[in-house]
């Protein structure tokens, strides 16, 4: 595990609203600097980005080792998307290969909380494989 970063899942959903899901990939940053979250995306229309600095209120905790930036496909986020709907909060963890970790704690009526977790890969990256 390089980066985890736990926030708020409200604040996490309406940035992911915000990006142009036409443009095929989210491209998600995790750094140790300043800002420590960015996620964006470009599409015909142009492109969004959205920054979390450490120090905003949605966070409840940061622990990023290494800066990464992958890409992943917005159809793979779909089912991430729904689910965010329905929970409290969110942490997002991204290993040194790449694979994104989404983990949703959701609460109900019942007196127990439930948590939900989605694993996708990121992007091949074509200039790493050459022309095989």
């Amino acid at each position: 595990l390089v980066n985890k970063t736990i926030l708020q899942a409200n604040p996490l959903r309406d940035a992911l609203s915000e990006l142009d899901w036409w443009g095929g990939t989210l491209t998600l940053e995790m750094s140790t600097g300043t800002p420590t979250l960015r996620m964006y995306s470009k599409g015909e229309m142009g492109g969004c980005v959205i920054e979390f600095p450490p120090e905003c209120d949605p966070f409840d905790e940061c622990a990023c080792t290494e800066d990464t930036r992958e890409d992943y496909r917005f159809s793979l986020l779909q089912c991430v998307l729904k689910a965010l709907a329905l929970s409290d909060k969110a942490c997002l963890r991204v290993n040194r290969i790449g694979m994104l970790s989404v983990q949703l704690m959701i609460r109900n009526d019942s007196p127990v909380t439930t948590f939900v977790e989605f694993l996708i890969c990121a992007d091949a990256n074509e200039a790493e494989f050459g022309d095989a």
